[in-house]
């Protein structure tokens, strides 16, 4: 029998939940009930920066950084994304990876995203009211 998503992320969940508490992330677990966690929050150049973490059968965890940015006047998607990498020694280091990764995330220029795709504001929507999720260092509160 195969690991349940939640089977493979239970020796990382409760550090991973404390973590996203502690720097104010957004998270969604087991998205179409994969072994998968992402963890968002906002870019300060515009769009939101998404960190993704992944567990194989194997239990091999990866990391994949996603930077997306809606230009709903131009009808424009920009993003950048980075291939899965795979994390050495999780067990040890895996909050100060996804870190470091938010922090290369956050220094990204806006001329390193790419159009990816045509988009339309969604029928009623207002992206005034879209959700904000700021990135803020451990104790250090951003609202």
């Amino acid at each position: 029998m195969e690991p349940t998503p939640e089977a493979l992320f239970h020796p990382y969940a409760t550090r991973l939940d404390g973590f996203a508490h502690r720097h104010n992330l957004l998270v969604e677990k087991y998205r179409h009930d994969v072994a998968m966690w992402s963890f968002f929050f906002q870019h300060p150049l515009g769009g939101s920066g998404r960190i993704i973490l992944q567990i194989n059968k194997s239990k091999e965890v990866f990391l994949q950084k996603n930077w997306t940015l809606y230009l709903y006047d131009k009808s424009l998607r920009r993003s950048r994304d980075t291939n899965p990498e795979r994390i050495d020694k999780p067990d040890d280091r895996l909050e100060a990876v996804v870190l470091a990764a938010i922090k290369d995330i956050l220094g990204w220029e806006l001329a390193s995203l790419t159009d990816t795709a045509q988009v339309s504001m969604p029928a009623g929507v207002d992206p005034v009211k879209y959700p904000k999720v700021i990135f803020r260092e451990s104790g250090k509160n951003s609202r």
